[in-house]
């Protein structure tokens, strides 16, 4: 059941989103009301489970991509220590220290986890996946409300967020450029947009798009997709401790690209197989040049820099 204090927050940040994408984005229309099970706005209803409200449009309810792919989603974090980590990702507690903060893409935590050494107010996660569910209730998260929805009809009034931080999700949007424009508009002026892990264009990434396109994981069965990858996966391993792999013609035989540029040496199969089903079974996968990335914040009358993993813009 949601708190008053979180019922209160909910009424001054989010809106319908149907009533917006009709209206063309000129009416931010609020909730009327909160029940145990149901969020309530003049023409529309929208449940709350588990405390999580689903403010995703009606069709994108039932089903996500992602909801294949996160529960066997264990990678391991690429760095040593946390001052590495926000160094990385471009997080600074002078700019989150005691303010609102909007994560954009759950993931598998690591980003909730990052933000909240860095002492929030209160963070806002919202997530198009029903993992979101699980993660919730993996830990006992404190000042941490979550909100199913989707950042390319992203349900939050304009201007409401000191600080925005998304990890490797805006690839994954059905339109990168408007899931980044919405994200603008819920910030508040002097506040920071940070984008860290994004898909760039460059050899590896074009090679695993190309690859992606050709065995087209994403739009067959997902239980035979994930079997695929892993059977691979297990067949890459192999190939590698056994040194089979040195003598084999690479142009009468390789695996999908993915498996072997993953850039770790002594890996185990189940690595392999845990950065692949992110590649190649998510629903989308954007390759994103640098430049359009700074065009997105030059539209919004603003300037991006770049960070070690990332770039970032204040507003």
């Amino acid at each position: 059941m949601l708190s008053t204090r979180i019922k209160k927050l909910l009424k001054d940040i989010i809106i319908c989103p149907v009533a917006y994408n009709i209206s063309d984005g000129k009416r931010e229309v609020s909730p009327t009301r909160f029940s145990s099970t149901k969020v309530f706005f003049n023409k529309n209803n929208y449940n709350i489970f588990n405390g999580i409200a689903d403010l995703r449009m009606p069709e994108d309810q039932k089903y996500t991509a992602y909801d294949d792919i996160l529960p066997d989603w264990n990678t391991e974090e690429p760095y040593t220590s946390t001052e590495q980590a926000l160094d990385a990702d471009g997080l600074n507690k002078i700019h989150i220290k005691n303010k609102l903060v909007l994560i954009a893409g759950a993931g598998n935590g690591r980003q909730i986890n990052l933000v909240l050494k860095l002492e929030p107010k209160l963070i806002v996660v919202i997530d198009f996946s029903n993992y979101i569910d699980t993660l919730s209730l993996k830990k006992k998260y404190k000042n941490i409300v979550f909100i199913k929805g989707d950042l390319v009809n992203l349900p939050f009034k304009c201007n409401k967020f000191d600080y925005i931080f998304s990890g490797g999700t805006i690839q994954a949007t059905r339109s990168p450029e408007l899931a980044h424009r919405n994200l603008w508009r819920a910030l508040k002026r002097n506040g920071y947009l940070n984008y860290s892990h994004i898909y760039l264009e460059n050899l590896h990434n074009r090679r695993v798009s190309i690859d992606r396109l050709k065995f087209n994981l994403h739009n067959k069965n997902k239980k035979n997709s994930r079997l695929f990858l892993k059977i691979y996966s297990y067949f890459y391993y192999i190939l590698i401790k056994t040194r089979i792999l040195k003598i084999v013609n690479r142009k009468l035989f390789r695996l999908p690209f993915l498996i072997e540029l993953n850039g770790k040496a002594n890996a185990n199969a189940k690595y392999y197989y845990d950065g692949a089903i992110d590649y190649y079974i998510s629903r989308y996968r954007h390759v994103i040049r640098e430049d359009d990335v700074f065009d997105w914040f030059i539209k919004c009358g603003a300037k991006a820099i770049r960070t070690k993993k990332g770039f970032i813009s204040k507003k």
